[in-house]
């Protein structure tokens, strides 16, 4: 009886392991195929033609940084494809790369939005900010590229509890130029200055100002 005891614990145990290990892959599967999924809305097509012909009109005007549209209203769980367009007014050929950091969160009545963790609220848009695409162009050049924007339902992955409040979310999208060769900066240093700090980016800030993305959660 008391062999028979420990080989059902030795059971019981391994029992529990795989179970964690099978939990754990689990997880880690939703995670991936949500990114995949993510990923897939924005490459699986092109911007929208409009988006596309105003990015295109506005470059054209003159306007070096172009966000279309520049606000958007969404409830937590919807999705929008916006999109970003830079034309290089310099005078020779330069590259550039995209950061978004999350700024401020005002109520529909004026006040702040408590408890906002900008890690967590930068996680609503999907781009490449961990490893930032850089694009060369001539002088004249410009381009456009998607970003996806997606709000959660909690403003702070920490704390699960914390649901996210009506209000509008400011984000500054800074365009910055990348060394003529080599790897771009720091990108969590980076990001933290684009977050409210940009004059310390200096020269290395396109056209010497952010741009402002309005996020409205209704």
């Amino acid at each position: 009886m008391k062999r028979h005891g420990k080989r059902g614990f030795e059971l019981s145990i391994t029992f529990i392991v795989t179970l964690i290990i099978c939990v754990v892959i689990f997880a880690s599967s939703i995670y991936f195929i949500g990114k995949f999924w993510g990923w897939s809305i924005i490459f699986g097509k092109e911007l929208d033609a409009s988006i596309q012909k105003e990015i295109e009109d506005l470059l054209a005007s003159g306007q070096t940084v172009a966000l279309v549209p520049s606000t958007v209203e969404l409830s937590p769980g919807e999705h929008q494809v916006i999109g970003i367009g830079i034309s290089n007014t310099l005078k020779e050929r330069a590259r550039f790369f995209i950061l978004i950091g999350f700024s401020t969160a005002k109520s529909p009545d004026g006040g702040t939005v408590n408890g906002t963790d900008a890690p967590s609220l930068e996680k609503w848009l999907l781009y490449d900010k961990d490893d930032p695409t850089v694009y060369t162009l001539d002088s004249g050049g410009h381009f456009s590229t998607p970003l996806l924007i997606k709000p959660n339902y909690i403003i702070d992955t920490n704390n699960p509890r914390l649901s996210t409040p009506k209000g509008t979310y400011v984000y500054k999208v800074c365009v910055l130029r990348a060394l003529p060769a080599g790897p771009v900066p720091d990108m969590e240093t980076a990001l933290n200055t684009c977050r409210g700090n940009y004059e310390e980016f200096g020269q290395q800030l396109y056209t010497g100002t952010v741009h402002n993305l309005q996020v409205v959660i209704s």
